[in-house]
């Protein structure tokens, strides 16, 4: 039987190494993906650097050689029909665009609209101070909408309603310094109007003045592209010719593949390793946690087998080189999983959990024969023990 100190020692060995592991396998992964962005953005800008060199222009002596060695992706009949079709799309959309706009008024009109949109903004500010002085008075747009002395008007003399509208009524008179309630609603009514024409106006003359600079934009972007036509359908053709440049095997996809695959087992291993990490620390808390004062050797034999130990050759203190040639943790493939495997896992953490120790029966399934199992356990050895526990459990009752 082995000292209680001499495991939790032996676990928080272990544990820190896994954390040790744990850190290289993550800034390992880290810097595989780093290279491997940095060698996927090296392979596009190859491409893109060899589709410009084979189409340096659009020349029939040009077109012809990569006709010839890329018939699938150039063609010096789609060329044609392609500058001659983009260059009709363009003058007609020039021709329609100008049924409603006329570029040589475009200055002109703008000043037009900028002077009477001044206008407008000035006598909105002169009568809509007024405006908002009259609707902030109490209870005036309330007495309006309910109909005060119209046909409209619900409550009667014999509504307490009836007499609070009255004398609202009478305060807002008074402070608009009007003579009757009809003068004053007429005063809102055309100050509203007045103020609700006006920002119509001024809608208008904004979505015009907005229209008007949405049509020269589209002018001035169809004649460059008019202009810029043949250029427009040399960038089309690049950008085939690179997608069919890039189904091909390049120099250093080998390179990328082997980083594709150690990240792929880089992360298994991450996982594997996190799992492991919480079953020590889930193993700690338990031992701290019981009274049991020796541990039976076999836990601290299998513990000390795992592949963590920062110990020994091998901890997370050493590294090699993974296929691409970046650093790799050495820990992948060695030592053995014994020590987490579920029921022998399971076994140990009743025997720290059980109140009386001494009456557990611990069990040791490890055979001469299991060197190459990892850790594992054949179905018959299961089965023995499943019985195991089964028998321990029902003799402690």
């Amino acid at each position: 039987m082995a000292n209680r100190n001499e495991f939790l020692n032996e676990l928080d060995a272990q544990t820190s190494g896994l954390q040790q592991g744990l850190q290289q396998i993550t800034q390992t992964i880290g810097a595989n993906e780093l290279a491997l962005q940095q060698k996927r953005e090296a392979r596009t800008s190859r491409i893109h650097d060899l589709a410009e060199k084979l189409l340096p222009d659009l020349e029939s002596a040009t077109l012809a050689r990569a006709e010839t060695q890329f018939p699938d992706s150039v063609s010096q009949k789609m060329v044609a029909l392609t500058l001659l079709r983009n260059k009709s799309g363009y003058q007609k959309q020039i021709s329609e665009l100008r049924v409603r706009f006329n570029p040589d008024e475009y200055t002109s009109n703008i000043e037009r609209l900028t002077v009477a949109m001044e206008v407008v903004k000035t006598d909105l500010n002169l009568v809509k101070e007024p405006f908002e002085n009259l609707k902030n008075i109490p209870h005036i747009e309330r007495l309006i909408s309910a109909g005060y002395e119209t046909k409209d008007y619900v409550p009667r003399w014999y509504n307490i309603q009836f007499y609070t509208d009255w004398r609202d009524a009478d305060l807002a008179m008074a402070k608009a310094n009007v003579a009757d309630w009809a003068a004053l609603v007429d005063q809102y009514e055309t100050q509203s109007s007045g103020v609700a024409t006006l920002n119509q106006s001024l809608a208008m003359l904004e979505k015009e003045m907005s229209e008007l600079k949405a049509d020269m934009k589209s002018y001035t972007d169809l004649k460059t592209a008019l202009e810029n036509v043949t250029q427009g359908v040399l960038d089309q053709l690049r950008v085939k010719l690179a997608a069919y440049l890039d189904t091909r095997d390049e120099p250093g996809d080998a390179q990328i593949r082997d980083l594709q695959q150690e990240n792929a087992t880089h992360q298994a291993t991450r996982l594997e390793m996190t799992s492991h990490l919480a079953s020590m620390q889930r193993a700690r808390a338990q031992v701290v946690k019981s009274k049991a004062k020796t541990i039976p050797d076999s836990y601290i034999q299998d513990l000390r087998a795992t592949r963590y130990s920062g110990s020994r050759s091998g901890s997370s203190s050493n590294s090699n080189f993974g296929s691409a040639g970046y650093n790799s943790p050495v820990y992948v493939n060695q030592g053995s999983d014994r020590f987490f495997e579920g029921m022998y896992f399971g076994q140990m953490l009743d025997y720290f959990a059980h109140p009386v120790h001494e009456t557990v029966v611990v069990h040791d399934y490890r055979s001469s024969s299991d060197t190459t199992n990892s850790g594992g356990y054949d179905s018959s050895t299961r089965s023995q023990m499943l019985d195991d526990a089964r028998n321990d459990r029902s003799g402690q009752s």
